[in-house]
């Protein structure tokens, strides 16, 4: 499976779009995005 890491995307529709946030892409979907608390996992649906 290809993964690729993203710094300093700014992510629409999230609760402060404007914010840049690293996102983690593993087979073209978003994995994870990088918060304040960490890395959150996102499920198939997110």
């Amino acid at each position: 499976m290809d993964g690729m890491l993203l710094r300093s995307v700014r992510l629409v529709g999230a609760p402060d779009p404007r914010r840049a946030r690293d996102v983690l892409l593993l087979g073209g979907r978003v994995a994870a995005v990088a918060d304040a608390g960490g890395l959150v996992p996102r499920g198939p649906d997110g």
